[in-house]
């Protein structure tokens, strides 16, 4: 039975479905995207809003948004993502044919639409809000105060290294009070963090007290802590 391309009159070369493999191609539509995305973003410290949390913009985690809300009908797909300005390009490429004889590759263009957002710690820094406290004094008879800013100095840039991966530790800032420095921390675990690095990294002993200061939603104590080292 000879060949015929309804669309095109082709007569020879490789056919699938009545068409010839050319033409199948372009009446089908194999990639489904979305006219656009719709990101989350705080408008502070930009990071995006994914699986109930925010996390730092990379090209991994909008890969993520974007795999959950596009379709293939090609067969064996694999996907790649590109970022063009404030579009991500979706490439898919896989066979026409369930066999594989007909390998083929579709790219379609997704505008990025930011929606203006708070995390929860750009709120709290903004509100000067803290939940523990580091407070670096004097031993008794000493005054030297190059050694307080010191200790102040690795404590800040293990909170920089920390907030790289962890955006609670962005929640954090310093001032000096007449007794010494107070290093403040809108989260309790990543102080909790910093006290037991700075004890095992320099043999530092801290000591800690507890205050209760409210209830939240859920009816559990919110404490706030103080961890006092003395240099």
């Amino acid at each position: 039975m000879s060949k015929f391309c309804p669309k095109c009159g082709a007569k020879e070369g490789d056919f699938y479905k009545g068409f010839c493999v050319k033409c199948y191609a372009e009446l089908n539509d194999f990639l489904d995207v979305p006219k656009s995305i719709a990101v989350r973003r705080c408008h502070e410290c930009k990071r995006i809003f994914v699986k109930n949390k925010f996390v730092n913009q990379t090209f991994g985690e909008l890969e993520k948004i974007v795999k959950t809300k596009i379709k293939t009908t090609l067969f064996k797909p694999t996907f790649t993502f590109d970022l063009d300005d404030r579009d991500l390009l979706v490439t898919v490429h896989g066979s026409i044919d369930e066999a594989g004889f007909f390998p083929y590759q579709q790219t379609k263009r997704i505008p990025i639409e930011y929606k203006d957002a708070f995390c929860e710690s750009c709120r709290k820094k903004s509100a000067n809000y803290w939940e523990s406290k580091i407070q670096i004094r004097h031993k008794e008879g000493s005054d030297d105060e190059t050694i307080l800013d010191r200790a102040s100095q690795r404590i800040e840039k293990q909170v920089a290294y920390l907030a790289r991966e962890d955006p609670e530790a962005e929640a954090f800032y310093g001032k000096h009070v007449r007794e010494g420095i107070d290093l403040f921390f809108g989260s309790s675990r990543v102080a909790a963090s910093v006290v037991q690095n700075m004890r095992e990294q320099y043999k530092l002993r801290f000591e800690k007290s507890g205050q209760q200061w409210g209830v939240d939603a859920n009816g559990k104590l919110q404490m706030r802590y103080t961890y006092c080292v003395r240099l």
